[in-house]
């Protein structure tokens, strides 16, 4: 019978935890709740595997670089701003973890700030219509490294321009530059398939 209470009780608490926020899910998990870490590994793990996954062009060493990105947040607890965005915290994490990764593999990464003064080109729905087919996935491949982190981050994440300045660290006009190539290279890939579909 005890065991029936503790059980409701766990089964209570854990459903209180699941309506909350991140912002919030951190402050109790800084209280020393691991079961709010739990649900925020659970709620943002596939989207950091995806994320880490076309960055590395690697499944096994993203799974393995999103559960060092996890364990990274889940020992500095203590630093967590509880006022803050935590799947940019994360990511930001999870982004350093890849860039170490390839620059070991002796990858050449280039973070260069390029002013561009033509207009944003997006090709969002293209891409959108198109998301699950392999196709979409071997374009993305062939962008360099930087450009397909930036069109990861702004169209699959959705993340905002301030969001991954603080992620990359690159002002937000480097980063509409960058997209603005990276989506121009993309649509010269793939408007010559998209027309024949047509």
């Amino acid at each position: 019978m005890c065991f029936t209470v503790e059980s409701r009780e766990k089964q209570t608490k854990k459903g209180m935890v699941l309506d909350k926020t991140d912002q919030e899910l951190m402050g109790v998990f800084q209280q020393g709740d691991d079961l709010a870490f739990v649900i925020l590994y659970n709620r943002h793990k596939r989207n950091l595997v995806f994320f880490c996954s076309r960055v590395l062009q690697d499944h096994d060493v993203a799974e393995d670089i999103a559960q060092e990105a996890f364990l990274k947040v889940y020992l500095q607890r203590s630093k967590l701003n509880a006022d803050g965005n935590f799947k940019s915290f994360l990511f930001t994490i999870a982004r350093n973890l890849c860039l170490n990764r390839l620059r070991d593999q002796k990858k050449n990464i280039r973070i260069a700030e390029e002013i561009c003064s033509a207009n944003e080109f997006v090709i969002k729905e293209n891409t959108i219509a198109i998301e699950n087919n392999d196709i979409l996935n071997r374009a993305l491949a062939q962008l360099n490294a930087d450009y397909r982190e930036l069109v990861l981050l702004r169209d699959y994440e959705g993340f905002s321009y301030r969001e991954i300045s603080e992620i990359t660290r690159l002002s937000e006009s480097a980063i509409k530059a960058k997209l603005f190539k990276a989506r121009l290279k993309l649509r010269d890939m793939l408007l010559p398939i998209l027309k024949e579909g047509a």
